[in-house]
């Protein structure tokens, strides 16, 4: 977006589709000072870049500055857990970036924007919603502002993800509060979607799971994953999570219907008990 924007229509812009009213904000249970608070700052100007992170720092966050996105992606992979992304918009490459961000890494997304960004964003809101949690500050916001929009942005997550118990299955333990998977004593480094379709399997073992409730699962993305898609990101699970007869379990494909875990201890069990 190039073409200038008038005080009119960055005041529309920014108090109706971005700002979050006062007394709203206050009623989220998050209190940044109170804990330790993780943060990814991305944003490829050096002298933004260490502004922000003093402003965050002051907020009481433990911030991580980053040059691209593509550091960013590295720390996750390394298994970096950050409880919100910070990230400066600087060119229209952003609208690629954020559907990368929102569906890879599933943490809230704060975008610094500048006010020749708000209409283009404006245009993404609705779509962006089926893909994660997005929210929006200006530069020159206050400290407060900021504030405000770090603590919505998690309340909004735990709000959407209330507390549930582990999910265990001998030598795995799912932790879905944290979205973390463990064998054994070993964390498992899986992606939100590979979490998501592992922990549906374990939970439906030895029963199929279909290829439509697998690709509902898919984030709640408005269209389905591609086959090849889907089949890789089992082909991960399956990997990562060493499921393999000599750890009793077998991961299945069922032609043209789904997946199927089963469990070779309790067929094991069955054939004791006929013989």
């Amino acid at each position: 977006m190039t073409g200038a924007i008038d005080k009119a229509e960055l005041s529309y812009f920014y108090q109706n589709e971005f700002m979050t009213p006062l007394d709203q904000s206050r009623q989220s249970q998050v209190a940044i000072k109170e804990k330790t608070f993780f943060v990814a700052l991305v944003d490829s100007d050096a002298t933004q870049r260490n502004l922000l992170r003093s402003r965050l720092d002051s907020l009481g966050c433990a911030s991580l500055a980053l040059a691209s996105i593509e550091d960013l992606f590295a720390n996750l992979r390394a298994g970096k857990k950050f409880e919100c992304i910070v990230m400066a918009i600087s060119n229209e490459e952003f609208k690629r970036q954020l559907k990368s961000i929102l569906i890879d890494s599933d943490i809230p997304l704060l975008l610094v924007a500048l006010p020749e960004y708000l209409g283009a964003l404006s245009h993404l809101k609705e779509e962006m919603a089926s893909y994660g949690n997005m929210d929006v500050v200006l530069p020159f916001s206050t400290d407060r502002e900021l504030e405000w929009r770090l603590e919505m942005l998690v309340h909004r997550k735990q709000a959407a993800n209330p507390a549930v118990e582990d999910f265990v299955w001998d030598e795995y333990r799912f932790e879905i509060d944290r979205r973390q998977v463990w064998l054994e004593e070993e964390n498992v480094s899986l992606k939100p979607m590979e979490f998501h379709l592992a922990l549906e399997l374990f939970r439906n073992m030895n029963s199929l799971v279909t290829r439509e409730r697998l690709a509902f699962l898919w984030r709640g993305r408005p269209r389905s994953p591609g086959s090849r898609a889907l089949d890789v990101c089992i082909s991960n699970v399956r990997r990562k999570l060493k499921l393999v007869p000599e750890r009793g379990l077998i991961l299945r494909s069922i032609y043209g219907r789904g997946y199927e875990m089963n469990s070779m201890r309790k067929e094991a069990q069955l054939m004791e008990a006929q013989a």
